[in-house]
């Protein structure tokens, strides 16, 4: 199926494919614009260099769950997280950590969203009349 998705690519758009790794298909898109919603799984990876993180911004979108990141500041990752965040991106997290496990899933807190709560309020005391 990765395959067969690379192919694909391949016949409508300018791209490199990386068949050096048998567990991972990665195909270089040359013309970000090229970059489709398309999804292959099973380890087949799209990618494109870009002048800035505002050049990808106009792809982001609600399905967008996480965006990895290689080689900013600080500074430069909150206003990403911003302008990301706006688009529906859920987690900017460093290359290689995507699918690490956060409490903070999604932006969702898993914790908060699997507990009940059980509320006690004290009344009146009678027994100390």
């Amino acid at each position: 199926r990765r395959l067969g998705r690379a192919f694909d690519l391949a016949i409508r758009d300018d791209v490199r494919v990386d068949f050096s790794r048998s567990a991972l298909l990665a195909v270089e898109v040359t013309d970000p614009a090229a970059l489709d919603k398309d999804i292959c799984g099973g380890g087949f990876l799209r990618m494109a260099v870009v002048p800035s993180p505002e050049a990808i911004l106009p792809f982001a979108g609600q399905g967008d769950q996480t965006l990895t990141h290689f080689g900013f500041s600080a500074e430069e990752l909150a206003a990403m997280g911003r302008a990301f965040g706006q688009r529906g991106v859920d987690r900017l997290v460093p290359v290689g950590e995507a699918l690490s496990f956060d409490p903070l899933w999604d932006g969702f807190d898993l914790v908060e969203d699997c507990l009940r709560r059980v509320v006690v309020r004290p009344g009146m005391d009678i027994s100390q009349r």
